[in-house]
């Protein structure tokens, strides 16, 4: 698995979705922590969400706090891709080893 997902084995294509989803989860923490007042309504465990957001609990985010999170879910998608994809390749490396491996053990077994 380590030697699959080494970064001068990836494709560019993988490189690249790597670098997006850290791009994203970068961008989405940023703005949370520097821009939280702009991301986020101020909401204690006090407070009512009858009176305080109207009884809808998704008001609790404004729009910049939507942005952040969609880069933080599209971060996640990327990692989740990487994952699955590292995960096939690591597959097809152990295969092919035991592949060879096996033959190497036939040729031997036959002269025997």
């Amino acid at each position: 698995l380590l030697e699959v997902s080494r970064w001068y084995s990836l494709p560019l294509w993988v490189k690249s979705a790597k670098l997006f989803s850290l791009l994203n989860i970068i961008a989405s923490v940023y703005i949370q922590v520097l821009f939280r007042k702009y991301s986020f309504e101020a909401f204690s465990v006090s407070d009512s969400f009858q009176e305080k957001l109207g009884g809808d609990a998704l008001s609790l985010v404004k729009p910049l706090g939507w942005i952040s999170l969609v880069l933080f879910g599209l971060s996640s998608i990327f990692c989740i891709i990487f994952k699955c994809w590292t995960k096939k390749e690591a597959a097809k490396e152990v295969l092919k080893r035991n592949g060879s491996e096996e033959e190497s053990l036939m040729g031997s077994n036959h002269s025997v």
